[in-house]
């Protein structure tokens, strides 16, 4: 996964309409998210618009689960996707 995540975070954008490609990412597991939580939290922050009633559903709980990994305790991009699920 780091791999992926360098290769394509350079050619992502954030878009202003409802992302529908992430249709299956609520089912992420825990396993996944505690393995990767930097290379998810990376994608989550590229992809996810800054108006959190567009993203899909399920984000909020895996920004959520993202937020009980301690590593991302103190990341910015995490600080930034709380923020933006508290204007909701």
């Amino acid at each position: 996964m780091p791999e992926i995540t360098a290769a394509a975070l350079p050619v992502i954008e954030t878009t202003a309409e409802p992302i529908d490609g992430l249709r299956l990412v609520h089912r992420a597991d825990d396993v996944g998210i505690s393995r990767f939580p930097v290379e998810h939290l990376a994608l989550f922050y590229a992809l996810l618009s800054e108006d959190a009633q567009l993203w899909p559903w399920g984000m909020p709980q895996l920004v959520e689960k993202l937020a009980r990994v301690a590593l991302l305790k103190n990341d910015p991009r995490l600080t930034e996707l709380r923020r933006r699920l508290a204007r909701i």
